[in-house]
């Protein structure tokens, strides 16, 4: 490697790094991706948004209904199969027609 290719290389890798520090300062500066709680979501500043839905959603339960329940819950079939089409993507679907072993140790620990 001659002085010319040392002195290139060079300058890429000082490239690369300034790059990638520009990104990280600029993360930095605008504190992102910044953790904001539910409660502090501020919906009347997006009023499309259905905050009921949305803290309803946020609590997960949607997740244990069947696949077909989930139209009715979102209620609109555009979003449901988008959503459906990531969720199963690559999946393999078990339907389990008999009792969950976790669900009876969970209600037999309850009673």
């Amino acid at each position: 490697m001659d002085y010319a290719e040392f002195h290139l290389n060079l300058t890429e890798v000082e490239v690369q790094v300034r790059l990638e520090n520009g990104r990280t300062r600029r993360q930095q500066e605008a504190k992102s991706p910044m953790l904001k709680p539910l409660e502090m979501f501020d919906f009347e500043a997006t009023p499309n948004l259905d905050a009921r839905l949305i803290k309803e959603f946020s609590t997960g339960e949607f997740i244990k209904k069947a696949f077909g329940d989930w139209a009715q819950i979102f209620r609109d079939p555009n979003l449901t199969a988008a959503l459906l089409d990531r969720v199963t993507h690559k999946a393999h679907i078990i339907n389990c027609n008999w009792e969950s072993h976790r669900r009876k140790e969970k209600l037999r620990k309850r009673d």
